[in-house]
């Protein structure tokens, strides 16, 4: 089940379309996918940046300010708001999780359509909890974000709790895009940076002769006019996940491998090595996976080769 990016409301024009589509093997493309899956309050990221990296051994800084939207056209309107002032890039990832099932897609423009078409998704579902957990991830100045909420599953499509959780490089000071996100979101005080202990990011590498084999299922393809060229590159892979199954994962899978992940069916890795799309590649392999954890939810990257 796949749905469209349905033209913003008069009050949403700051939504951004995604370069980003999943591109099938007989060659349809659509904005999104559908999968099996349950609440893991998790999204996928091609872009995760690595906040401790740029500053040697100081440590970056937490954010978390919470949000007080009370319908999902409230939050709609946030992530267009967002995106007036330079918040939102064209690569950002969302998912949506409900209990019998997960959708995954690009741009705040292909969220805001799948959070509408709420009875659209479900009608594929055979049991609907009361309420769905959405979250956007993308990067800012000076490291990334995610934003989650938790929207009623009724008609009413009430906002439960939402929060924006930033990792930063640093404390910011006077003159960061942070004011105008303070603007935007009408952030309460008293508002605190809290300062990191442990590294953002945990990484898994894995050695050459261990590396997961992959059954791709679609490409994530970026589109050529994004590329300033006429071919779409293949910048990320559709997989099955080799540990599905919440079972199957605590008893089979590696130690190292997130239990978010245990009941979801696919996988979105990046491919550290590009290639046209119309130039496809075989034996695409798992290599190493990265994730950090904020307050709200779990962003993922999984990088892939060939």
């Amino acid at each position: 089940m796949v749905f469209g990016v349905r033209d913003p409301s008069p009050r949403a024009t700051g939504l951004v379309e995604s370069e980003l589509v999943f591109v099938w093997p007989d060659g349809k493309r659509t904005p999104s996918l559908a999968c099996g899956g349950d609440f893991g309050q998790f999204v996928f990221a091609l872009d995760l940046p690595d906040i401790d990296w740029a500053y040697g051994a100081s440590g970056g800084v937490d954010l978390d300010i919470p949000l007080g939207q009370r319908s999902e056209e409230d939050l709609i309107g946030l992530l267009a708001a967002l995106g007036e002032i330079g918040f939102v890039s064209t690569r950002g990832q969302w998912s949506i999780q409900q209990s019998t099932g997960n959708w995954h897609g690009f741009g705040t423009a292909g969220l805001a359509a799948a959070v509408r078409d709420w009875s659209d998704r479900y009608a594929a579902l055979n049991e609907i909890h009361h309420t769905e957990q959405v979250v956007y991830q993308d990067v800012c100045e000076g490291g990334f974000y995610v934003l989650a909420a938790d929207i009623s599953a009724g008609p009413e499509r009430a906002v439960l709790h939402s929060e924006l959780s930033l990792q930063l490089e640093g404390t910011p000071v006077a003159g960061t895009a942070l004011e105008d996100l303070f603007e935007v979101v009408r952030a309460e005080p008293p508002l605190f940076l809290r300062s990191r202990h442990e590294p953002s990011l945990v990484r898994h590498g894995l050695r050459r002769e261990s590396r997961t084999v992959l059954d791709v299922s679609a490409y994530v393809v970026q589109t050529g006019p994004a590329n300033d060229e006429d071919e779409d590159w293949v910048r990320g892979i559709v997989v099955s996940n080799p540990f599905a199954g919440r079972r199957e994962a605590r008893a089979e899978g590696p130690e190292w491998w997130p239990p978010h992940l245990a009941d979801s069916e696919m996988l979105i890795c990046s491919l550290r090595s590009w290639h046209p799309l119309d130039e496809p590649r075989a034996g695409y392999r798992l290599e190493r996976a990265e994730w950090a954890e904020t307050a709200e939810a779990l962003a993922l990257r999984f990088v892939a080769n060939w």
